[in-house]
């Protein structure tokens, strides 16, 4: 069997994800990644922690693999005026 698929992202979205959950970038990878500490830090992650991150950050899956952290206005409510709009 081949490996399971990996994915690079920025560590400075990792900080970014991790500013807005109110912990640092240590504290999320001990969360998500216990065994792979230093490579969540450094951003290679594997499909099913990405999926977890995204989800635990409440931003879009695609977000991860910017190279800078967007601008967002009101950073908790993106998904919520996502949905807000899909409504109307």
């Amino acid at each position: 069997m081949g490996r399971a698929t990996e994915f690079q992202i920025s560590p400075a979205m990792i900080s970014w994800i991790a500013e807005r959950e109110n912990t640092e970038p240590k504290s999320l990878a001990e969360q998500l990644a216990p065994k792979k500490v230093d490579q969540f830090l450094s951003g290679l992650i594997s499909k099913s922690i990405a999926e977890k991150l995204a989800k635990l950050a409440d931003i879009p899956f695609g977000y991860l693999f910017l190279s800078k952290p967007p601008v967002i206005d009101n950073p908790k409510s993106l998904t919520c005026a996502k949905r807000s709009a899909q409504s109307h």
